[in-house]
């Protein structure tokens, strides 16, 4: 297969493939459970499975991966000597000094990074140095006690030295010496500063970006170094890229100096794939739907354009401050388990059997039900037809593991599958409001684009709760995003603190700071052979108002400043503002506190293939079987139809449900579904008002 590219997207619970013919627009999808104890072979196992020989691809590889993620969520990373100022050694566990929303009042409860450190205490350890925040040297760096520090952390057993200094930021000149005495003392250990990774004001902030990047950074060099052996090993030369949070790819080799900028890169390459989607479609208001195995990531995306997100948390108070898209995620998905809490309520979730031993029905040793469990027992699923029918569902051993749950609630075992069933959707809708309503939209006037293997099962449901007319699923969902992968852009994300009024800052000195990074993010793309004329630059501000706490994100026009370009920053900013936190307040001064630019080198999309026109009526064969199913507490006897049978044009109206490899869409009583030309799903309530 030549002209190819390939996306590989590890999740949860499962590996996607997609690897797209570019000359003939045909996509094939490959499927394997991932492997969390060795990423890479997972990817490898994937990789041959498709059948592609990579001795004959001439495009490229994208990878999206959750790997540094979970890294963090399971504690599984490098050991970190964390080196900082004299006297800021706790700053990891003070945090910001907030308390988690629902232990306000609990004495017991710890804030994770105190309860499960990323940096152990033992590993903190300081020197005698400070720097100003007007970038002046207060106390000169001690190299003295900087060298038998170095030697503590070598005792300690550090695989790699985080530098954190105050106000370097400004004045990285102590963290750079700092670099060369240790490489000097101990040229084998990783070193890492945060002037290089996150270079922003507010210490925390800093800090923990440093610490996630040195944490993670091993794990992922590693494994990101044996894919690259491997696919090399089997005749693949050209650049392996990664996706990156910020919605844009990478050199997989850049992307090794900061994988913390990788940690969702999996669940934004589905976003990025809906935003082409929508533009392919006509449909510039969308709001992302991915149920995977694991969770359920949710985004916004209007007008065509995605909202960024000034810090992604991972945990309470463990968060990263690179650029990333805004997602919404939950801890829903077709493996989350199903239990009973200290009080006798039924709850799903955040825990999730994952790939291993995954959902009782897998057959894997898997003894906890799980929505896939409960989706099966109703009928949602069929046993012959899951994942292509490439392994069997073992709907007996669901049903036990739902009844012995039944058991110990006291109910019904149909009753307590769609308990489970209703507080997912509830859960999930949680995430959609969040993203919504939370943040001055209307979900009603979006499309919901559903993706994602387990997505299908829910969304007509979810759909009707949240009043939300039309829904959109595209061609093979439960690998959307590595489809995603291969819509991705090449893209370079450059900060530069500033931390002063607006009023105080020239037209000139704007000028100079976005053309500085244009400059570095344009070099860094034509090294990797992008065209000039063909690169895109974008710029964003993070302001607040004198007398916030919180900066907004707000895009600013390219091209030198002057009063015109001064204005459309400042009512960009405004509109920006009220969108988000509904009041305006041109009357308060505006303090500028990071300038930003993504540098974007536009890769060709590909052309998705039309399909037959139909007459309107699946044919008499797209009808795989008719099968009862159990949903809003009755029995319905339903047709399930296979989606390569489908033609343009035609129309389903339900009950009923779509049968594909990756996924099974459930159509509700009211929902008219019409079969795109491209073969998206469009579906449409036709039972609500509005």
């Amino acid at each position: 297969m030549r002209g190819c590219k390939i996306g590989v997207d590890i999740g949860g619970t499962f590996t996607d493939l997609v690897s797209l013919d570019t000359d003939t627009g045909t996509a094939r999808v490959t499927k394997t459970f991932t492997t969390p104890d060795d990423p890479a072979r997972g990817f490898i196992e994937s990789v041959d499975r498709s059948g592609v020989s990579l001795r004959e691809v001439e495009a490229f590889i994208t990878h999206g991966s959750t790997t540094a993620l979970n890294t963090v969520l399971t504690r599984s990373g490098a050991t970190v000597g964390f080196l900082t100022t004299r006297g800021h050694r706790d700053v990891l566990d003070i945090g910001r000094a907030f308390r988690e929303e629902g232990h306000l009042y609990d004495a017991s409860w710890m804030r994770p990074h105190v309860a499960r450190p990323i940096v152990p205490r033992y590993l903190r350890r300081t020197v005698n140095e400070r720097i100003l925040a007007d970038a002046s040297i207060y106390r000169p760096l001690d190299e003295d006690e900087l060298r038998e520090v170095i030697e503590a952390f070598k005792r300690d057993g550090a695989d790699v030295i985080a530098v954190c200094f105050i106000n370097s930021y400004v004045n990285p000149t102590h963290e750079q010496r700092a670099r060369d005495v240790i490489e000097e003392v101990w040229p084998d250990v990783r070193v890492e500063l945060s002037s290089e990774v996150a270079p922003v004001p507010r210490e925390y902030d800093r800090a923990i970006t440093l610490a996630l990047n040195a944490y993670v950074s091993p794990m992922v060099g590693a494994y990101l170094g044996k894919i690259g052996e491997e696919i090399r090993g089997r005749g693949y030369e050209q650049t392996l890229y990664v996706m990156q949070s910020s919605g844009g790819v990478i050199d997989s080799n850049a992307s090794r100096r900061v994988p913390v900028a990788t940690m969702m890169s999996g669940p934004v390459a589905g976003v990025l794939g809906a935003q082409y989607l929508g533009q392919v479609l006509g449909i510039p208001d969308i709001l992302t739907f991915d149920m995977g195995g694991t969770s359920t990531d949710v985004a916004a995306i209007t007008d065509g354009a995605f909202v960024y997100a000034k810090r992604h948390q991972i945990e309470w108070d463990i968060y990263s401050v690179l650029p990333m898209i805004e997602i919404n995620s939950v801890g829903q998905g077709g493996g989350s388990i199903a239990w009973v809490d200290s009080a006798g309520a039924l709850r799903v979730g955040p825990q999730s059997a994952g790939a291993f031993p995954g959902p009782v029905c897998y057959g894997r040793g898997g003894d906890q039900p799980t929505i896939t469990d409960s989706n099966l027992m109703r009928g949602l699923l069929h046993e012959d037809t899951f994942v292509g029918g490439e392994f069997r569902l073992d709907s007996a051993a669901a049903r036990q593991a739902i009844e012995r749950l039944a058991g110990d609630l006291g109910g019904e075992p149909l009753t307590v599958a769609q308990g489970i069933y209703d507080i997912a959707d509830a859960n999930m809708m949680e995430a959609i409001r969040g993203v919504t309503i939370y943040k001055g939209i209307d979900p009603r006037d979006y499309t919901l684009l559903c993706y994602g293997s387990a997505g299908g099962q829910h969304i007509s449901a979810i759909a009707g709760e949240l009043g939300i007319k039309e829904i959109a699923v595209p061609v093979m969902p439960g690998a959307f995003s590595a489809f995603g992968l291969i819509c991705s852009d090449l893209k370079v994300d450059l900060t530069r603190s500033v931390v002063r009024e607006f009023d105080r800052i020239s037209n000139d000195e704007l000028t100079a700071l976005f053309a500085e990074m244009e400059a570095e993010g344009i070099a860094s793309l034509e090294s990797q052979g992008v065209r000039h004329a063909d690169i895109v630059v974008e710029r964003f501000i993070e302001a607040h108002h004198v007398g916030q706490t919180w900066e907004t994100v707000s895009r600013a026009p390219t091209g030198a400043f002057d009063d015109g370009r001064r204005a459309e920053l400042l009512e960009e900013f405004h509109s920006t503002h009220e969108r988000l936190w509904a009041f305006r307040a041109e009357d308060i001064p505006l303090v500028v506190v990071n300038v930003r630019v993504a540098v974007v080198g536009p890769v060709e999309k590909p052309a998705l293939p039309r399909l037959a026109k139909g007459n309107g009526k699946p044919a008499p064969d797209a009808v795989l079987f008719e099968r009862e199913i159990h949903v809003g507490g009755d029995f319905r006897t339903i047709p399930f139809l296979r989606r390569e049978a489908l033609r343009a044009g035609d129309t389903i109206d339900g009950p009923a449900a779509v049968v594909e490899q990756t996924s099974t869409t459930l159509l509700l009583e009211g929902d008219r579904c019409v079969v795109h030309e491209f073969g998206t799903l469009q579906i449409r309530k036709e039972g609500l008002g509005r």
